[in-house]
């Protein structure tokens, strides 16, 4: 008699897309599975539909309620934190299984997670990967493989736990309570298991006193889960890191696909040419005009800080795509992938980021209102400001 895979998951409501784009994602890639879903306030009629489609695959979602008030004096000091994320520390309590992967909400599965579900936990309570940005020995809660029957095996280690969990001065949460107990005992699990892509912001813009973050997350290229960790969430209209387009792709599948396996779609329409601007400020030239002439190519826009309305209001343009908070991998991407340049923007420019696309010997096109004529740019037209007509067709001629 096979043993399913034991999967657990907690959340309310007001997250159910990402649980339930996380759960399309463990079922693409796995079959046989039992997911527990730890929750306050889901409705029953979401459990039978979801339900009814993955029978054919031996894979059930079972509910299991808990009471806002279990979790109402538990301290999350993070916006992305809420307080429901302690229900983990219920699952001694809640299941009668011997072991299960505990997975945060905000995961997107790449592969099988046989391999890493069956592992000999070496006697060890459980299995986690180091927290790529903490580097002090602490492990990352997001991703835990819990043997249950240790955990049931400590004295009140639930009341503990919550307990730990109210105090004011705690910085990760749950995380913090975990490591307060295992830090010192626990199986340390290779990063692919915990793909940390969320911490790219903060490896890109803190390189200096964290050096050791950009190294880790190149070195995992094929992860078997990636978590989206930090506030810069692929779910809102801009986030700062790689791999944006995969949450949304399987947040794009049905169950009907995710069961079937189909192919991901396509989260943006395949378009002919790539252009690309860096924003110094809010004002964004003829970049609109040029878009809308153009809506079969695709611009490309980026700052290094939060974006203010005018360029908020770029995405109602289905072939601008905004890069707010840009990292390092990003611009490389965009560059080598850009056919031009578009300097259309404001006379103030962002050599550091300019430079990197003369260096890829990408085509310049700018307005003489705010070109730059101290640089000399290779390959760099300058247009007068009235002849849009003359840039357009530029751009449709590279």
């Amino acid at each position: 008699m096979y043993k399913p895979l034991v999967i657990a998951l907690v959340g309310d409501y007001g997250y159910i897309k990402q649980i339930e784009t996380t759960i399309k994602s463990i079922i693409y890639h796995n079959h046989d599975c039992k997911i527990y879903v730890i929750n306050p306030d889901i409705p029953q009629e979401w459990f039978f539909l979801a339900n009814q489609r993955l029978a054919i695959i031996h894979c059930k979602i079972i509910d299991k309620k808990i009471l806002p008030k279990t979790l109402a004096k538990e301290f999350a000091f993070l916006d992305q934190v809420s307080v429901v994320a302690y229900a983990k520390f219920l699952l001694p309590r809640l299941l009668s299984d011997s072991r299960v992967l505990y997975l945060d909400s905000d995961v997107i599965v790449n592969n099988s997670l046989t391999q890493l579900f069956y592992q000999d936990l070496q006697g060890h309570p459980l299995a986690a990967v180091e927290d790529y940005d903490e580097h002090n020995g602490h492990f990352n809660s997001g991703v835990l493989l819990l043997d249950l029957d240790h955990l049931r095996r400590i004295p009140n280690f639930v009341s503990q736990a919550l307990k730990l969990g109210q105090d004011r001065s705690l910085k990760n949460a749950d995380q913090d309570v975990f490591n307060h107990f295992f830090k010192d005992d626990y199986l340390a699990l290779p990063l692919a298991d915990n793909y940390q892509i969320g911490m790219d912001s903060i490896a890109y813009y803190h390189s200096k006193i964290k050096p050791y973050l950009l190294p880790k997350l190149d070195s995992v290229t094929q992860p078997v889960i990636t978590h989206f960790l930090t506030i810069h969430k692929p779910w809102k209209d801009f986030s700062s890191g790689r791999l944006r387009e995969l949450w949304w792709q399987y947040y794009g599948l049905s169950w009907e696909d995710a069961v079937y396996n189909r192919p991901l779609p396509l989260t943006q329409p395949n378009l002919y040419k790539r252009f690309f601007t860096f924003l110094m400020t809010e004002e964004t030239g003829r970049l609109v005009d040029l878009a809308k002439a153009c809506p079969q190519y695709e611009f490309n826009v980026a700052t290094w800080v939060p974006v203010g309305p005018k360029i908020h209001k770029l995405l109602q343009y289905p072939n601008i795509h905004v890069y707010e908070h840009i990292v390092g991998r990003q611009i490389e991407e965009l560059v080598k992938h850009c056919d031009a340049y578009l300097d259309v923007d404001c006379p103030v420019k962002e050599h550091h980021v300019l430079k990197q696309f003369a260096q890829h010997q990408t085509p310049f096109l700018a307005f003489a209102n705010v070109a730059d004529h101290y640089h000399h740019y290779p390959n760099y037209r300058v247009f007068d400001d009235d002849d849009l007509q003359g840039f357009i067709d530029a751009l449709k001629q590279i």
